[in-house]
């Protein structure tokens, strides 16, 4: 329990370390994908960004669920429900990114 807020406040500290040397506009404290949008956003706006990460992994799951799910459906054998060629290649009405 106590290296949950161990690790966090140890990351700040040598963020802000490293910004007595740089300064820095923003920073994002986070991993998640709301996270990421927000130093986009603020670059975006011409600002500084530092992002701290405590995690493995930056920006959510979602780009990681996405690829194993083309992953999964670009395997002939997962369409067990509808052949791949009926499915169509449009999403709400507009083409898909990628033709098959």
């Amino acid at each position: 329990m106590l290296m949950r807020f161990l690790v966090p406040a140890l990351a700040v500290a040598m963020v802000l370390s490293a910004a007595a040397q740089r300064q820095r506009d923003v920073l994002v404290y986070g991993c998640t994908s709301g996270a990421v949008t927000a130093a986009i956003q603020a670059k975006g706006m011409g600002k500084s960004v530092v992002m701290v990460c405590p995690e493995t992994h930056l920006g959510g799951l979602s780009r990681e669920f996405y690829h194993r799910a083309w992953q999964r459906y670009d395997n002939v054998a997962a369409w067990t429900w509808q052949k791949r060629e009926e499915f169509g290649n449009e999403g709400q009405g507009t083409p898909a990114a990628h033709p098959t």
